[in-house]
């Protein structure tokens, strides 16, 4: 589900005329850290995307998530937290928009 989700976003953003990306960061279960890390490049600058998987998103989960991506902020503090699952409840999107993923 995680390379899936990968190849979505990945696909995604290379829709994007003025955006640059590159994976710097391969899944894997042997390590904590984001399922997904891309570097992205526009006009404006560089960021990296760091990306939670999860098989739902129903509030309880995606609220688990976007607690999950604000630690590993801590460890890349510039980087911009992105939740993705299959479907995003109304409610859970709110919760995204208001952790700032």
């Amino acid at each position: 589900m995680i390379d899936r989700a990968r190849d979505v976003l990945l696909g995604c953003l290379k829709e994007v005329p003025f955006v640059t990306v590159r994976l710097a960061k391969e899944s894997s279960s042997l390590q904590a850290g984001p399922d997904s890390q891309l570097q992205v490049k526009t006009q404006a600058g560089k960021t990296t995307l760091i990306v939670d998987v999860r098989s739902v998103g129903q509030p309880r989960v995606v609220r688990e998530a976007t607690n999950q991506l604000a630690r590993f902020r801590e460890q890349w503090p510039d980087a911009y937290g992105v939740v993705m699952a299959p479907y995003i409840s109304p409610k859970a999107a709110v919760i995204c928009r208001e952790e700032g993923a």
